[in-house]
């Protein structure tokens, strides 16, 4: 393509391509709301498992220190209430983990659907600017063809 004159090329598909590539965005920017919407809730789990251990260590204390029923009636009622959360943020992080596995693979077949068309107009492109080296050879050989029948016509009038 080197040398060709390209300011003429109009790649008729671009508003199909431009359109395709805001798709992509559009998924890529999905998946990434749905990561962060992941992490947050990894790191919930992770609190409410800290939380988990340190009340079920403080549980335990509290029994041995003194042996209080209403108190440790309430602190095993916290306790099943963490686990009980704990176990909701694994449920929503499998949800999730579906989720974020779905947008993957619309992200990928989003970004397939545009590579096609990025192909397409590289190929369309390479196209064209073998066809303005073909016209620029033609206009070269016409030129030369005329200046040589000229020139031949100059010496045949002397």
């Amino acid at each position: 393509m080197a040398g060709a004159d390209l300011r003429g090329f109009e790649y008729g598909l671009e508003p199909i391509r431009r359109q395709r590539q805001w798709q992509f965005d559009a998924a890529l920017a999905g998946l990434g709301k749905l990561q962060r919407e992941a992490a947050r809730w990894d790191a919930e789990r992770d609190r409410l498992h800290g939380e988990c251990v340190a009340q079920a260590a403080r549980a335990a204390q509290v029994w041995t220190d003194r042996a209080d029923p209403t108190a440790q009636a309430r602190l095993l009622g916290y306790l099943a209430a963490l686990q009980q959360r704990h176990a909701d943020a694994e449920r929503e992080i499998a949800a999730l983990a579906t989720r974020v596995d779905l947008a993957r693979r619309e992200c990928a077949a989003q970004q397939q659907r545009l590579e096609v068309l990025d192909q397409h107009r590289a190929d369309t492109l390479k196209d064209y600017a073998v066809e303005q080296h073909r016209k620029a050879g033609a206009e070269a050989d016409q030129e030369w063809v005329a200046q040589a029948s000229h020139r031949a016509f100059g010496t045949e009038a002397a």
